[in-house]
């Protein structure tokens, strides 16, 4: 009887997260759009599974974590403009314009942190302080996981490698 109550978990578990995937990704405003849908929700399965979320937390969590995604991306869009700069420079760039860019840079990356410990106060509200600790580990190993994938040449339909 374990066995099947067991089984009848785990497919629950598989469903809402398959209806919770397609309920987050059917939303006309994505927190991703530059990823797939296939991927989004590749990554919505893997950072489920891998925190154990309950159908509550889950229902909780996605759209506080897409919030946070989005404003995280918008951050490093800020500073990946900044990098293009640097690259930019030439030896007569004026001492007073390289501090700017510096300070924009570092200011960045503190609006970054704030961010996190922001959200991270929330999702400790939601999942819990373990669960949040673990979500950095998830993220890590996502990331993790779709180079690898890539590295194959098992990457998503509509994603092509760039530069040939």
């Amino acid at each position: 009887m374990r066995y099947i109550m067991k089984i009848l978990r785990s497919n629950l578990m598989l469903l809402v997260v398959l209806l919770g995937s397609v309920w987050l990704f059917s939303k006309e405003s994505l927190a991703q759009p530059c990823m797939s849908k296939e991927m989004r929700a590749e990554k919505v399965a893997f950072l489920t599974n891998f925190l154990e979320l309950t159908p509550n937390e889950s229902q909780m969590f996605w759209p506080l974590y897409n919030e946070m995604f989005e404003k995280r991306r918008n951050i490093h869009r800020q500073l990946k403009r900044n990098y293009r700069k640097i690259e930019e420079l030439s030896d007569n760039t004026p001492e007073m314009e390289l501090s700017a860019l510096s300070d924009s840079i570092l200011g960045l990356m503190e609006n970054e942190n704030k961010l996190l410990r922001q959200y991270n106060k929330q999702f400790v509200e939601i999942i819990g302080q373990k669960k949040s600790l673990q979500l950095y580990l998830a993220e890590r190993n996502y990331r993790v996981y779709l180079m690898k994938k890539y590295r194959k040449g098992c990457g998503f339909k509509g994603q092509h490698r760039g530069g040939h």
